[in-house]
């Protein structure tokens, strides 16, 4: 579908780019990721994910979790970051113990789009990737609960072909559901793969200190 082969045009210019930043030096940059003081849990919400299957604030339970807003017609940012996110999780499976990486959560902000092609378009990046949708008021629930910024920039009601301005970070969501840090682009792998391993073995030794 042509769908399809646009996602993997997008993804060989962006793995070919990565190749070449990383190989000249880009692996020196900083995270630049905030941690937050105040972690608030995530807000309810009702939302589908990519197989069916209901997806609320309960499946942010339990492990860690990676989160993004976006949707399957972006041109550059979303297939950007959910390209360098996958090299992330490559390279935290060699810092993290068996069973300790990451879920992966796009959540397509546009509805309208995303719910017949979702599915196809996480798993162009990595199969265990969960691509996220369903009702607008549900994503706006949890949209505006993670202080989230989400605008589809329609010139009219039928308009077929128009862009959606959301944020390019990446939330980070604790095993007990609350919004725990927040990373910026460019999400340079290995130097984000290092950042999420100590952030979760620091939260991990504080919870055994508090217990």
């Amino acid at each position: 579908m042509v769908f399809g082969q646009a996602v993997r045009r997008s993804f060989g210019a962006l793995s070919l780019a990565l190749a070449i930043g990383i190989g000249s030096g880009s692996a020196s940059a900083e995270v630049d990721a905030k941690t937050f003081a105040t972690k608030e849990p995530v807000p309810a919400f009702n939302l589908k994910d990519h197989k069916g299957k209901t997806f609320d604030q309960t499946r942010f339970t339990g492990q860690w979790s990676l989160v993004l807003l976006g949707y399957t017609y972006c041109p550059d940012v979303c297939p950007f970051t959910l390209n360098n996110i996958a090299l992330v999780i490559e390279q935290l499976g060699f810092r993290v113990r068996p069973g300790g990486l990451p879920q992966v959560v796009f959540v397509g902000v546009d509805p309208e789009r995303d719910k017949e092609v979702i599915a196809d378009y996480v798993v162009n990046f990595h199969d265990d990737f969960i691509g996220v949708t369903g009702a607008w008021p549900e994503i706006k629930r949890l949209v505006e609960g993670v202080d989230g910024f989400v605008r589809l920039e329609k010139k009219k009601p039928d308009d077929e072909d128009y862009t959606v301005r959301h944020n390019a970070n990446v939330l980070v969501i604790d095993p007990k559901g609350r919004i725990h840090a927040s990373i910026n682009p460019p999400f340079e792998p290995n130097k984000t793969a290092e950042y999420l391993a100590k952030l979760f073995r620091d939260e991990r030794r504080q919870s055994r200190l508090s217990n």
